[in-house]
């Protein structure tokens, strides 16, 4: 049997990068991914553990989108930029309140098998209410405030 030899491996190509350009287009391409999560949670038809995986990409692409249109470049996040962020957020936010209450009375889905507990989703949903009041609810938040949560957000 021969000895194994310590070669260098190259290193493999990062597939997923955080550092790419944002198009505005962005947005649509997430609205897009909403829309057809949204159709496969009215639909009901596919298991709901694909469904709260498909709503968990979703999410991630939003982050994405968000970070780099509304957190990197805030002062430069368009109008249209505000309303897309606004309607996702809350599209968002409501997806997950279905699949919670579909996740808390299922039997099928054992958390410890999937590594995703039902206080796992409650806390990205409870994020997701948070940040559209942050974001877009208290419409008296002064600038200074506006400027130092923006600073915290981005530390």
């Amino acid at each position: 049997m021969a000895a194994h030899s310590s070669v260098d491996q190259p290193e493999l190509p990062t597939l997923i990068h955080d550092d790419y350009s944002v198009d505005e287009r962005d947005w649509i391409a997430v609205k897009l991914l909403c829309e057809e999560i949204e159709r496969e949670l009215a639909e009901r038809r596919i298991h709901l553990l694909r469904r709260l995986a498909s709503f968990l990409a979703c999410l991630t692409v939003f982050r994405r989108v968000e970070k780099h249109r509304m957190l990197v470049n805030s002062g430069d996040a368009s109008p249209r930029d505000k309303t897309f962020h606004r309607a996702i957020l809350s599209g968002l936010s409501g997806m997950g309140e279905m699949l919670l209450l579909e996740f808390e009375k299922h039997t099928e889905i054992d958390p410890v098998h999937i590594g995703l507990e039902f206080g796992d989703v409650s806390a990205l949903v409870d994020e997701l209410r948070h940040d559209l009041h942050m974001w877009h609810g208290d419409k008296s938040m002064t600038k200074e405030r506006e400027t130092e949560v923006l600073d915290a957000l981005t530390k």
